[in-house]
């Protein structure tokens, strides 16, 4: 027999100046004219493929040609694929109360946590807290993507011995894993890891990964592949008493609204974010 013995805590939020820069680049446009054409055949592929060389004064342009019936076959085999989306899982214990657990399903709308291919949202406003234990981990050890779109939410780890872990896999195709757009969020005493995408604080929004806990707190993004490990801070972000944040590349600044200010503060001893 399992028993459960849980606390409640509380939470808070600062800031730091720091320049954004717009980023642009472009291509010169190319001559493309043709004098002649030479074509060959290309051995490994097949018979029917032929590579095109467009003669230009100075440069060559190449294109492969496919045999028409491949280019059906690959356009009817893309169009029977069933179009597959992960599912939203939308918290539902917006009050707090009485037992605001992470794992359990009565805190979300449907009955039941979200796996590790699902959306975990948080879209509703008010101030709320959502727990952590020994027992939320192995009910609920990863979520797909973590999205906080609305609301002021505590994230805190009850347990003052141990400093429990999210795994956030992130989902093909949608861009980061862990996103907080138009709200305030803390993390306390907890680890929260995308070893996939990465992460952005959006310019409504705010994130205090809070070192104060016993077990101290930390977000982070391990992707060693290029860009997949990034954290975006467009809005404001503090990391306070210890508190970690890591990631592969780091980006301050949003570039595409004039006159927005961006702040991110590392504050107390042993605070960091680290690249």
């Amino acid at each position: 027999m399992m028993f459960r013995l849980r606390t409640s805590s509380g939470f808070v939020l600062s800031s730091h100046d720091s320049p954004s820069r717009e980023l642009s680049h472009g291509s010169p446009s190319r001559d493309m004219s043709t004098r002649g054409v030479e074509r060959r055949p290309i051995p490994f592929l097949t018979k029917s493929m032929t590579l095109i060389k467009f003669r230009g004064t100075k440069k060559y342009q190449t294109c492969t040609i496919l045999p028409v019936g491949l280019l059906l076959m690959s356009m009817i085999v893309t169009l029977n694929l069933p179009l597959i989306q992960a599912q939203t899982i939308a918290w539902g214990n917006t009050t707090g109360s009485p037992n605001p657990w992470f794992d359990e399903g009565a805190n979300w709308v449907g009955g039941s946590p979200p796996s590790g291919t699902q959306r975990a949202s948080f879209n509703s406003a008010g101030n709320y807290e959502v727990w952590w234990d020994s027992l939320t981990p192995t009910v609920t050890p990863s979520v797909g993507r973590l999205l906080l779109f609305d609301g002021q939410v505590a994230f805190i780890n009850q347990d003052a011995t141990t400093q429990h872990q999210l795994i956030i896999n992130g989902i093909d195709g949608e861009g980061v894993a862990f996103w907080v757009n138009s709200s305030s969020v803390t993390i306390r005493g907890l680890h929260f890891e995308a070893p996939g995408l990465g992460g952005r604080v959006s310019r409504e929004g705010n994130l205090l990964v809070d070192g104060s806990h016993p077990v101290g707190s930390r977000l982070s993004f391990t992707s060693s592949s290029p860009f997949a490990g990034q954290f975006t801070a467009s809005g404001n972000v503090m990391v306070s008493a210890g508190g970690e944040l890591a990631s592969r590349l780091g980006l301050v600044g949003d570039s595409f609204t004039p006159g927005h200010n961006s702040v991110t503060t590392i504050d107390g001893s042993g605070s960091i974010w680290s690249m």
